[in-house]
């Protein structure tokens, strides 16, 4: 079956696209996803071996275990972490 895969953040920049169509096997999970790019993509291997990996199904955040389905949209990302720099928004601050 094809389901699509979308690159956030650190990923996409590491896979140098923003996506890609996958062919995974019936009954494949998102950890099989994960495995197989993880194999055709060494460019990927660490960020998407990160404990910090966000995986998403269709906008809602999927399990390892969660079987996909022909035409789901895998969205991969990395958290986003903001600068520990504080601006004063005050006016005259």
């Amino acid at each position: 079956m094809i389901v699509q895969v979308r690159y956030l953040a650190q990923l996409r920049h590491a896979a140098g696209r923003t996506g890609e169509a996958v062919e995974i096997g019936e009954g494949g999970t998102v950890a099989d996803l994960v495995a197989h790019l993880a194999e055709a993509r060494p460019a990927l291997r660490n960020v998407l071996h990160s404990p910090t990996l966000l995986v998403f199904v269709r906008d809602e955040q999927a399990q390892t275990g969660y079987i996909l389905r022909p035409g789901d949209e895998i969205i991969l990302m990395t958290p986003i972490a903001g600068g520990g720099r504080t601006i004063d928004l005050r006016l005259g601050g």
